[in-house]
């Protein structure tokens, strides 16, 4: 009963008082188009609004201030196909087994992809770059129905980089003009936007220079880019942005003395949401990967 979840919970917690499970807000009941944006190799320690640290990541600082941010949300692992597995499933992705193993240990049923494209919504997952770690499969596992990847016809004649990848402006600009005629049709979409230009070896696009710094200011550049040409079109009319980091940078060296500086930032990745019901709200709750989905619905 109510009364003796109150008992047990008082119990454990006599310093906060007894509080309502649940917050109806009205207009967020809505099927809203749902935009996420998973940005490679992304951590808080970069960001000067998720860890008061390094600030090479205006645009998002500015997106995180003044809308949803996360300070604690935590990548699960430290590569692109257990996060986006944890993201789109809620389960976590720990072993070797689970990558060898892959259709024995992953379940896709309740997937969220899969769950919204029953709420009538529907799919998308956008890239530029080749299919690496089974991840087109994955996307189509989990219920996505239109995959753009290196293939797609507008990424002709553009600059390759790793992974056969574009430059994420490339990608963003693309990826915001198909969102236009996405948010334009009679049932609602799920998207998802996975960029590449910030993974090893660091290379900025349109300067040639190599370094962390200096490809993470270029991709929160062309992020900054992305948000105004939805807003432009008019998505935030009936629309939420999610933007967040698939897992920490492998293979980016710091300098003697900052691993003990920045601590749990190393291992943090930044989560903001972009809604115009929401507000301005910043979160300290420990969360990861597993629970976007979750916040999601």
């Amino acid at each position: 009963t109510s009364q003796e979840s109150k008992a047990v919970y008082t119990s454990y917690f006599p310093e906060y008082s007894w509080k309502p499970e649940y917050q109806v807000i009205d207009g967020l009941n809505r099927r809203k188009n749902v935009v996420i944006v998973l940005v490679e190799s992304l951590i808080n320690a970069y960001s000067h609004h998720f860890s008061g640290l390094k600030g090479y990541m205006p645009n998002m600082d500015t997106l995180a201030s003044e809308n949803v941010s996360f300070i604690k949300y935590h990548a699960t692992g430290v590569e692109t196909v257990p996060a986006i597995y944890s993201i789109l499933t809620g389960k976590l992705f720990f072993t070797e087994l689970d990558r060898d193993s892959r259709n024995h240990h992953f379940e896709f049923d309740e997937a969220l992809p899969n769950l919204m494209k029953a709420e009538g919504y529907s799919t998308y997952a956008i890239s530029s770059s080749v299919d690496f770690g089974g991840l087109d499969e994955i996307y189509r596992d989990s219920g996505f129905e239109h995959l753009y990847d290196t293939y797609d016809p507008a990424y002709n004649g553009a600059k390759r980089y790793h992974f056969n990848s574009v430059a994420d402006g490339v990608l963003l600009e693309h990826a915001a003009n198909l969102i236009k005629g996405f948010d334009q049709a009679e049932n609602p979409h799920l998207t998802l936007i996975m960029t590449a230009s910030s993974h090893n070896p660091f290379l900025n696009p349109e300067t040639g220079k190599q370094g962390y710094a200096e490809v993470i200011s270029y991709v929160d550049k062309e992020i900054g880019k992305f948000v105004r040409k939805l807003e432009e079109n008019g998505f935030f009319n009936n629309g939420t942005l999610i933007i967040t980091g698939d897992h920490y940078p492998p293979g980016l060296d710091f300098a003697p003395g900052e691993v003990s500086r920045y601590g749990e930032d190393l291992n943090r990745v930044p989560l903001i949401i972009v809604d115009r019901d929401l507000g301005q709200k910043l979160f300290n709750t420990v969360l990861g990967h597993d629970s976007l989905g979750s916040i999601i619905e």
